[in-house]
Formats: C-alpha cells, structure tokens, sequence
C-alpha cells in the first residue's frame, strides 16, 4: 500500500520544468523535484504556477499512483512502501496536448546488514562504576571516559578513580587524566582525578574532554591544555570541527566554539540538555544543531531544542511528551528520537513509536545514515535498524547493567556503559 504525505511547504531545489501552453490557452509551469531518497521512502516536490483545469496524476514507473485535482501550488509528497535499491521514474501527467508535466527519476538506498562480531570488553573491578562517552578516531583509537575502579594488591578497590581508557586495537590501558581544580582561596589551585563526562576527538594528538566547565585537551600522551567553558557545566559535546564545537549539559546549558571562544546560548531552560547532534556545515549556513532536553527522573521540561545559525534557540514540537534522552539525524528528513520510547518520524509528519525492539528505556542513538542506525539503552538493550527492519540483539539483553554511550563508523559500532556495577564497552565490528 502507497503511503502519501501532503504538506504546504516552500521547498526548492532542481527540477524539471513543465508545459507552458501557446496562444490563448492557459499559461501554467509545473516542476517535479526530488526532496529526499531513503531506503523505502522518496519526497517529491510538486510545484505549479499559473492555471491548469485539468486533474494532475502523478505516475511512478506509468502507474497513476496519486490524483491532484486541484493542482497544488507547492505540495511535498512522500511515496513510501518502495524496495530498497529499486529505480523508479515519476512524471506528472495531465490530459491535454502536452500530458506530461515534468519528470524526476531516483534509486532509492540499500539497506545494511545486521551481522555484527561482538566483543564485550570489562574496564574495572566495580565500584559502582560506568563508562560515559566514547570517541572513535580508528578501528585501533578509541578512547572512554567515565569513571573506572580497579582492585589494589590486597583486592581492596582504590578509593580513586582511573577517569578514561585507551584503546590501541588489542587492549585497553587505563588513563588518570588529571582534572584542574581553579584557586578558592584559602585554598590553593590544584589537580584531582575525577570522573570525566564527555569526549570528542579530532586527531590522535587531539582529543577533548570534559568534567563540568572545563575542557582538557589531550595530545595522545598527556594534558596539552585547560580551558573553561564559562557559566556552563558541559558533559555532551558534538563538533563538525575544532572550531565549530557545541556543548551541552545541566540547567539548560549550551555553548558555541567558534574556534577562538565559547558562547554561552540561552536555552530557554534549566531542564537537562542529556545530549546534542548536528549536521551540515556551519560555514555555508546548512547546519542543523538539534538537542534533547530532560532531567533524569523525568521530572520538569520535556523537549526538543534547535540551535539556530545565529545562535538563538528555539523549541520545536515534540508532540509524543515522552521523556527524551538522545537524538539523532543524518541529511534526510528522518530522525530519531530515544528516551521513554523510541520514535523516528519529523517535525511536520508526526512521530512514529518503534516496537520492534524490547520497550527499555534507550539512552542513545547513533548511526552513519538512515540506513544503518543503532540504539543502545538500559538492560543492556542493543538494536540495529538497516533502513527497512530492526535487529534486536538479545544475547546482551535484560542484564543488570545498561549502554549509556554509543559512537558508529562505516566499520565499527562501540557502546559504553556498566553490567552488575563494573564498567564495560561493547565493540561490534562489521562482518
């Protein structure tokens, strides 16, 4: 069955331009462009100007498929229900001297596969302790952040926490990144080792990472620099390069590198930022920076957030009013939205809850495009969705323990959390 979508938009974009009648005969354009191609799903732009009296159809593969009477003006239409890795040619037809109006052909995307080779990887000896965020730089670079405890000789654990790990494509080694205390006096500035909240990474000589308001930066060996982000306390961080980084965290908070300094933005909130992505660049005013607003309990404000490209944020509608944990988006239209449920769907459409996997609570999602999408979530919950169908893998879960961060490539898809109070990392490598 054809899934339809009508919505008055001012889209442009390539098209095929239409018929113009000659003499005294109305005078009308029409376009036909292709918005979007997922796996199953296009979005098709249908545009008219001047006056046609006859119905539009719209044909896909010489199939009416869709009447318009009248034309629109300026419609988007969403034909879904297709195969992956299919072509299609769609025209815009009316009768006439010159029936069809514009043409458009597409090949909708592939699907991915679900095979994966896992790996489950224990960090500590217990403490409680968990793994917070996760930075891939190579299948053989990875580093973790959180808090890790292991045992001394007399298998006592120690009192201090190792706060991050690297991963060196054989074994992990553990790092005690040493966190700057700022002066208050009496009392004198000062180094400790706590627990790190996020991590970003640009190069092996570059990684940045955060506890509060400070950011370290570390070189692949040691601390290179400290800086501060000011009245904000940032834990998630997401970055189309080193000079255009944004940071969230508690009370609302957001900011902007530029490169040279930080922004503190105004949210609107003091609920929760629990996580920030973004897509596009800033540069040629395409970037989207979306943001999932909760607090822990569920209590106070549950939202969506967008950064603008001047820096203003504003609320977009969230009409499911679940609890929000983690979003995620790519180029097309679909994005994903996990927390007390997991949807997929947009701000115009509508959302769409996903119940293919078991209903735990999903504290993030990550993936490389539309077709290749991962979740992880409390109980251990691990799940793959290939542009068509979702993949629980249920050899991790219900387990005493949950997935709190997560990070995909083309090749690997790594989640970090904690299983019966021991820090864990999860590698899951393409097969």
């Amino acid at each position: 069955m054809n899934i339809f979508s009508f919505l008055i938009l001012a889209l442009s974009g390539l098209s095929c331009e239409g018929f113009e009648a000659p003499g005294d005969l109305p005078v009308y354009t029409a376009s036909l462009t292709v918005a979007d191609v997922e796996v199953t799903d296009v979005s098709l732009v249908i545009k008219v100007t001047g006056t046609i009296f006859s119905p539009v159809f719209l044909l896909r593969d010489g199939k009416q498929v869709l009447g318009l009477h009248p034309p629109p003006i300026d419609t988007t239409i969403i034909d879904g229900s297709l195969l992956p890795l299919s072509k299609h040619q769609y025209q815009l037809y009316t009768a006439g001297s010159s029936p069809i109006l514009a043409v458009a052909s597409i090949t909708t995307m592939d699907t991915t596969t679900h095979e994966m080779e896992w790996h489950v990887d224990t960090l500590g000896d217990g403490g409680p302790e968990s793994v917070s965020d996760i930075a891939i730089l190579s299948d053989s670079l990875i580093y973790t952040v959180g808090d890790i405890y292991t045992k001394d000789s007399a298998s006592q654990l120690d009192t201090v926490p190792w706060n991050a790990a690297v991963w060196n494509g054989t074994n992990w080694r553990l790092l005690a990144v040493p966190v700057q205390l700022p002066a208050q006096p009496p009392l004198r500035p000062g180094y400790c080792k706590c627990a790190l909240q996020g991590v970003i990474g640009f190069s092996p000589t570059d990684v940045w990472m955060t506890v509060y308001n400070e950011l370290i930066q570390w070189n692949g060996s040691r601390v290179s620099d400290y800086s501060y982000v000011p009245n904000s306390s940032i834990q998630y961080l997401w970055a189309e390069s080193g000079k255009n980084v944004y940071g969230a965290g508690q009370l609302g908070e957001i900011a902007h590198f530029d490169g040279s300094h930080w922004a503190q933005l105004m949210s609107g909130t003091t609920t929760q930022v629990r996580d920030i992505w973004g897509n596009g660049n800033y540069a040629s005013s395409g970037q989207t920076v979306l943001c999932a607003v909760s607090e822990f309990d569920g209590s106070g404000e549950r939202k969506i957030l967008k950064v603008a490209q001047n820096e203003s944020v504003y609320e977009l509608p969230w009409t499911p009013r679940r609890v929000v944990s983690t979003i995620w988006f790519s180029s097309h239209h679909t994005i994903f939205v996990g927390g007390g449920g997991l949807y997929t769907g947009d701000f115009v459409d509508g959302w769409r809850e996903v119940r293919d996997l078991p209903l735990y609570f999903s504290e993030r999602v990550r993936g490389t495009d539309i077709n290749d999408v991962f979740v992880v979530g409390d109980f251990c919950l691990c799940g793959h969705f290939n542009g068509r169908t979702w993949k629980n893998y249920s050899e991790f879960s219900p387990r005493n323990g949950s997935f709190e961060s997560l990070v995909v490539t083309r090749s690997m898809c790594v989640a970090g959390g904690f299983v019966d109070g021991k820090a864990v990392v999860l590698r899951g490598y393409r097969r």
